[in-house]
């Protein structure tokens, strides 16, 4: 009636609320359980509890025992969460989600404190803890015929029962990779001196020159070792 024209459109990006699979979940959790936590040393407690600090969370250190498995969450109320194609996937496959003690607990996502336990023995115990708990879930798939049974009864019958999958992301419609390409390479170009070489150091705090575990000093600093460049966090 006013004569309006809708222009041309284009979907940037698109996400379903996450929805997982029970009976891989708790074949899973059983995994996770025989696995166990990692052994913490005194000085990845110590570090833990330093970035802890330096954030202003409570120092609780890093955990020492497995999570229970979490409740199924009602998909029409589970609108909340990270936006990842993991959620797409849920709906299309019988999917699961580990979480492997990596990283320090209580940290802000998205933060600098939560990317300092990557270059740590935290990061290597709790990534190698997980990839057993994996393999293991993988073993169960392939060698009990009736969990894979019960995984695609469970997504017929209970997961997409009343929803069904409807992709928003159309055929056409491309990645927006244009957007941030400028950022990116000024990014990477800046960062490519820091990338970790395998051939000459053991480690990466090798390569930065860092003493593990980072502690406090008595002005209550966050200090670190560096010797090229020195960084004080307060």
């Amino acid at each position: 009636m006013t004569g309006t024209k809708l222009l041309p459109t284009r979907v940037l990006g698109a996400a379903w609320p996450r929805h997982y699979n029970r009976p891989v979940a708790k074949a899973m959790a059983a995994n996770i359980e025989r696995v166990g936590m990692p052994a913490w040393t005194s000085d990845d407690q110590a570090f833990a509890r330093a970035v802890q600090r330096a954030v202003g969370q409570p120092d609780s250190g890093l955990k020492r025992t497995v999570d229970s498995l979490t409740p199924p969450v009602d998909p029409a109320r589970n609108m909340g969460g990270p936006s990842d194609d993991i959620g797409d996937v849920s709906w299309t496959v019988p999917t699961v989600v580990l979480y492997y003690p990596a990283n320090v607990n209580g940290l802000p996502g998205h933060h600098w404190s939560s990317a300092m336990a990557m270059a740590t023995p935290i990061a290597h115990k709790g990534s190698v803890a997980g990839a057993k708990a994996a393999a293991m879930t993988m073993l169960d798939l392939l060698l009990r015929p009736a969990l894979v049974d019960s995984a695609h009864t469970y997504f017929r019958d209970v997961q997409t029962r009343q929803v069904k999958y409807q992709p928003l992301i159309r055929p056409d419609d491309q990645p927006p990779l244009e957007l941030n390409r400028e950022i990116l390479e000024r990014y990477r170009s800046a960062m490519r001196p820091y990338y970790y070489d395998a051939k000459r150091h053991s480690t990466y705090l090798e390569q930065l020159g860092v003493s593990y575990p980072v502690l406090p000093d008595s002005a209550g600093a966050c200090r670190t070792s560096l010797r090229q460049p020195r960084a004080v966090v307060r």
